[in-house]
């Protein structure tokens, strides 16, 4: 036969040839595939839209499913998981109106389901997730900075301490100005503009830090970054870098003040 005389990979070739390649363009099997993902993930985001707008059974149903797997609150799981994608293509079926390809639910179509549901209520950070943990108050200490970064980086996994000297921040290897807004927001000065401190730590933490993830995942419900300030007060017996067991963050909420030639 055809099939066996040609071989399966001048076959499927052929078959590429004849349905994908467009005559100056070359072969579009793969763009056609991203531009299916592409209206899939719309169609799944707009379905949300709709259930979250509504107060029904349906919008009920998806927060419940989601509550469920994000259970308890403060546990970082993977947002690549097939429970997670079950619940909520089930809760929004009767708003899809065609099944999905067989590549389903990205994370970052997740993550703008979560802040349909909750603008607040979820943390997610390079594919994971968590439910904001309730009744967690970070210990502040006065400095308005250290303050103000303490309680910016309780959206996020623990990472390595951070340094503060005066008005610049040591973030693993870089070393950036920040400042607070009179909103209580900071700002970071950096090679790319001003940037909020989230939107700071969301495109350099990844590279700074990329075991961050596995950490999170492992611990489940883990602390958070620990901020140290130095210069404030003289130097105290506590590791320059990191907390005691080597692990990231620690248990308690809090800032610590180091004095010089303590800390990186």
């Amino acid at each position: 036969t055809q099939v066996e005389s040609v071989g399966w990979a001048e076959l499927v070739g052929e078959v590429k040839f004849q349905f994908f390649h467009v005559p100056e363009l070359g072969e579009h099997m793969r763009d056609w595939a991203v531009w299916r993902a592409q209206v899939w993930a719309a169609a799944v985001i707009t379905a949300a839209e709709k259930v979250v707008g509504r107060e029904d059974e349906v919008r009920r149903g998806l927060v419940l499913a989601v509550t469920r797997y994000f259970h308890p609150a403060g546990q970082w799981k993977r947002l690549a998981s097939p429970e997670l994608e079950a619940a909520v293509l089930d809760a929004l079926s009767g708003e899809l109106s065609e099944r999905p390809p067989p590549a389903t639910l990205d994370p970052p179509v997740v993550s703008a389901v979560l802040s349909l549901i909750s603008p607040t209520g979820f943390h997610v950070y390079e594919g994971i997730a968590r439910a904001a943990p309730g009744g967690l108050v970070p210990l502040l200490t006065g400095d308005v900075i250290a303050d103000a970064v303490t309680v910016a980086m309780q959206g996020f996994p623990p990472f390595p301490t951070i340094v503060l000297e005066k008005e610049i921040m040591v973030f693993g290897r870089d070393r950036v100005q920040v400042r607070v807004q009179p909103d209580g927001t900071v700002v970071c000065r950096s090679g790319a503009g001003d940037l909020p401190l989230a939107d700071y730590v969301r495109r350099y933490a990844p590279d700074e830090f990329p075991q961050a993830q596995g950490l999170a995942l492992a611990a489940g419900v883990a602390g958070t970054t620990r901020v140290v300030v130095r210069g404030l007060e003289p130097p105290l017996p506590l590791p320059a870098f990191g907390p005691p067991s080597g692990q990231l963050g620690m248990p308690l909420l809090g800032v610590d003040r180091l004095g010089p030639g303590l800390g990186r």
